[in-house]
């Protein structure tokens, strides 16, 4: 299973695409290259980590079968994500980059994943081709896996890794 660390900075990588919108006002608005150009490079940045942490979770973590008695998937809720993502946009702030107040914001986003188990839909491993569902095990386990399969039958998954405590990612 991950470490929190890198559970918590798997799950922070779902919000990241708001780094594309912060370069947009800071660009378009405020006429700060650097500042746009440092949130653009910020959110490859992280997408590269979140494929890191997948990838590295695929080759080390211990492989464990799993038989699924029933899946939905939860995608949809990336939508909710992309109305965050534009919030920069539409509030029209004079300090879109105040870095006090992100600091704060982010500082209690990473808290509250540390302190709970939630493994939230990921917009960004979503364009990197991955699909969420939540799924109950025969031993009456709910989990969320992440796939790149679109799952059409629950046995198409038999063997995952356990990425948190209720988060499991096909192996």
């Amino acid at each position: 299973m991950l470490n929190n660390l890198f559970r918590v900075m798997l799950s922070l990588t779902s919000v990241c695409p708001i780094f594309l919108s912060l370069a947009y006002v800071e660009y378009f608005r405020e006429c700060h290259v650097y500042m746009s150009i440092f949130f653009i490079v910020l959110f490859f940045v992280i997408v590269v980590v979140a494929r890191t942490i997948i990838n590295l979770s695929k080759k080390k973590l211990e492989i464990i079968p799993i038989s699924i008695k029933k899946a939905k998937s939860t995608d949809k809720e990336v939508i909710s994500f992309c109305a965050s993502y534009a919030l920069p946009v539409i509030f029209r702030s004079n300090s879109v980059s105040d870095l006090q107040s992100w600091l704060v914001a982010a500082s209690i986003l990473f808290f509250v994943l540390l302190m709970t188990n939630a493994m939230p839909a990921n917009p960004v491993l979503g364009v990197l081709g991955y699909h969420f569902y939540e799924v109950d095990s025969d031993a009456g386990m709910g989990y969320v896996l992440i796939t790149k399969k679109q799952i059409t039958h629950i046995r198409q998954i038999t063997r995952v890794v356990q990425i948190g405590e209720y988060g499991i990612l096909e192996a």
